[in-house]
């Protein structure tokens, strides 16, 4: 896996906006994986990173991405939005 990227600093919302291609061979790598090769190139902790979307071209070898590296995992959490929890099942219809 080979990484290009450039990097923006955001000092406001205590981010670095990362953003560039990444080249591979077989399928398109997961945002686990990526969200790794980020770490090791920029001397992050994995759980501070948010993948925001990888983008392949059907039939290439290359995607482009865009990922946020918070100062910390706590400024994640606060600017991040909360995941959704699956929907509530419905209540059951009395008879």
């Amino acid at each position: 896996m080979n990484l290009t990227a450039q990097e923006t600093a955001m000092p406001l919302l205590k981010r670095r906006e990362v953003s560039g291609t990444i080249s591979f061979s077989g399928a398109a790598p997961a945002r686990a994986a990526l969200v790794k090769e980020i770490a090791s190139r920029y001397h992050a902790a994995e759980d501070a990173i948010v993948v925001k979307g990888i983008h392949v071209r059907f039939g290439s070898s290359q995607a482009s991405f865009t990922a946020y590296l918070y100062d910390s995992a706590e400024s994640r959490q606060a600017i991040e939005p909360k995941p959704r929890d699956k929907k509530a099942k419905a209540p059951e219809k009395k008879e």
